[in-house]
């Protein structure tokens, strides 16, 4: 039998007031109830409002775990459940069928069991716990998929036996802008001790640490490798308690429109569905896998990830490889000339797939040869420096150099190239002259020094570089004045250097008839 009660205004219970709603029962309030300090509501039956229910007595059922005590929200507006006087309000159902806005929990609640048929509940910082015991786990029926849980925390029961429904297992949390956050846990593997897995979505940048590692794709159509090296901004943290222990579960986990980072960094997206999957972390240990990764059977922007086979708790979180990111991230590349070689260094703050630096040289800013090939660190996001030194076959005052990076996969990225200017602190007040130029043979070298007794190396190179003759000569002051003669020269070019301290401080080309 069906009793009715309908009213535009509130149901006020005063004080030592009592309500009973039998088996069978269903009370109606077209408005808000509350239920004030020594007052009592005995729900056996449903009661269902468009309005508050605020509480400041005793709701309670007999039916406790029969799911026969409902309280149904059927607003469509926004709706509020309790009191912030009290620690926890405990109903046997909660049944959200709203048509518009959401049910905001004002307490702790503590239920047998939770329909969600339409609207969100808002925990307002308040944890919502189902089930009492691992005897009485309790459930979670989704009749509406859009409907969940917002702004709090999920705690639920599991006894030590395998779970395998969704009622059983799902934690249906979701964002305050509706964007789902899903979890269901199913335990193929009783746990030793039952207890309590309590959930929440943490809105903070999962970080890298512990990534990068190589996997393989698997799902249907999904082949090769890939790089975890992007993470989401945000994770689950959940938690075991009440003596929850050992076991081993699948995990399904649901993100919409999940933002993604990389170094750091956002604006990034998972490169595509096969490229995404799920991690775990323990405490401050690094992210990592656990379990075996089924499959994706939502987008690179909305994963649905399974994993099979997992064990223990704390944290998880999605991660794969991102939409094309920097193969490598240069921070600094320079050079210093020193007497006899030249110094190179360069810094990176990240690197991906990258395989090996080949390091290119120049006298001209054109024609370029290798000089050496240092191996890369292939996956890192921290600084990593590099050098080497070159040895000096010219003695050219202007050399060039440029990186020429080169991924695993072939693919190359040009550096630079930068300019090292060898000439030394020398200050000289014009170029040096020849006289003649061309000649036979014999010459003169006209050159000007604003400095006294400075020791210089001429150094005379046929057009190939190779070396000709040298001679150590000290310069004064002043217009300076030395003559080569009978040294031989065949008809050519040839460069002649002069160098103070190793390093050329200039050169000019010299032509042999």
């Amino acid at each position: 039998m069906y009793s009715y009660l309908a009213s535009a205004q509130t149901l006020v219970l005063k004080n030592y007031g009592n309500l009973t709603i039998n088996n069978n029962g269903h009370l109606y309030v077209a408005g808000s109830i509350e239920n004030t300090q020594n007052a009592t509501i005995l729900v056996n039956g449903i009661l269902e409002t468009i309005g508050n229910i605020t509480n400041s007595g005793s709701i309670s059922s007999n039916n406790a775990g029969q799911y026969l005590g409902s309280m149904k929200f059927t607003g469509g507006n926004n709706q509020t459940i309790g009191s912030s006087s009290q620690a926890s309000l405990s109903i046997d159902e909660i049944n959200l069928s709203k048509t518009g806005g959401e049910l905001k929990v004002l307490t702790n609640i503590n239920t047998s069991k939770i329909i969600l048929n339409g609207g969100d509940i808002n925990a307002s910082g308040f944890t919502i716990t189902i089930g009492s015991s691992v005897g009485s786990p309790g459930t979670i029926e989704i009749i509406n998929q859009t409907s969940g849980i917002h702004s709090g925390k999920v705690k639920r029961w599991f006894g030590n036996a395998t779970n395998s429904t969704i009622a059983s297992g799902v934690f249906p949390l979701k964002l305050l802008n509706g964007e789902t956050r899903k979890a269901i846990v199913n335990y193929t593997s009783a746990p030793s001790v039952g207890g309590t897995l309590e959930a929440s979505w943490v809105n903070t940048p999962m970080g890298t640490d512990g990534l990068l590692a190589t996997i393989t794709a698997s799902g249907n159509g999904c082949s090769g490798n890939y790089v975890m090296n992007g993470s989401a901004n945000g994770y689950w943290q959940i938690d075991a308690a009440n003596g929850l222990n050992g076991g081993v579960y699948s995990l399904f986990l649901e993100g919409d429109n999940v933002p993604v980072f990389y170094d750091g960094s956002a604006g990034y997206s998972f490169e595509d569905a096969c490229q995404v999957t799920a991690v775990k972390r323990q405490g401050n240990n690094p992210w990592g896998i656990s379990g075996t990764h089924v499959s994706n059977t939502g987008t690179a922007t909305s994963p649905k990830i399974s994993i099979s086979g997992a064990q223990g708790w704390s944290n998880w979180g999605f991660a794969g490889q991102t939409t094309s990111p920097l193969p490598v991230e240069l921070i600094s590349f320079n050079g210093e000339c020193l007497e006899d070689v030249i110094n190179l260094n360069w810094s990176t703050s990240s690197e991906f797939n990258s395989s090996h630096f080949n390091v290119e040289k120049s006298e001209d800013g054109e024609n370029w040869i290798n000089v050496a090939t240092v191996d890369a660190a292939v996956n890192s996001n921290s600084l990593v420096n590099y050098t080497i030194q070159d040895v000096r076959k010219s003695f050219s005052s202007n050399l060039y150099y440029r990186l020429n990076q080169v991924d695993v996969d072939g693919k190359n990225e040009v550096f630079g190239p930068i300019s090292i200017n060898c000439k030394s602190n020398l200050d000289l007040n014009s170029d040096i002259s020849l006289f003649p130029n061309p000649n036979n043979g014999d010459f003169q070298v006209i050159m000007k020094s604003n400095q006294d007794d400075k020791e210089i190396t001429m150094v005379l190179t046929d057009a190939y570089g190779r070396k000709v003759f040298s001679m150590n000569k000290i310069l004064q002051g002043g217009i300076n004045l030395y003559s080569f003669n009978n040294h031989n020269l065949y008809s050519g070019v040839y460069y002649l250097y002069v160098l103070s301290n190793g390093v050329s401080i200039n050169s000019t080309r010299l032509i042999v008839n």
